[in-house]
């Protein structure tokens, strides 16, 4: 005979944090296309290039943390967004 179910228990402590992303890029020019190459620890998912709210490259983020994002176009100097899921990065283009 099966009896009524009892009330549900308190819920568990939050765990710990996940470590934060750690990115190092390089970036080669060519006169056509801009390519940056970066690796990736810490971190998965979609990466996105992006300035001004526009998405410029996109990539996605291999096994080994290598992430190589080409463009149809030089990139001009400046700031952009590297984001990688939910971590955003600033790169400084010269």
């Amino acid at each position: 005979v099966k009896g009524d179910p009892g009330s549900k228990g308190a819920t568990g402590a939050a765990g710990r944090p996940g470590r934060a992303a750690k990115v190092s890029c390089t970036v080669r020019r060519s006169r056509k296309a801009t390519r940056v190459t970066c690796t990736v620890r810490y971190a998965t998912g979609t990466a996105r290039l992006r300035r001004h709210g526009a998405t410029l490259a996109r990539a996605r983020v291999s096994g080994s943390g290598r992430l190589i994002l080409r463009t149809r176009g030089r990139l001009k100097p400046g700031s952009y967004q590297l984001a990688i899921g939910t971590v955003i990065l600033k790169i400084r283009l010269p």
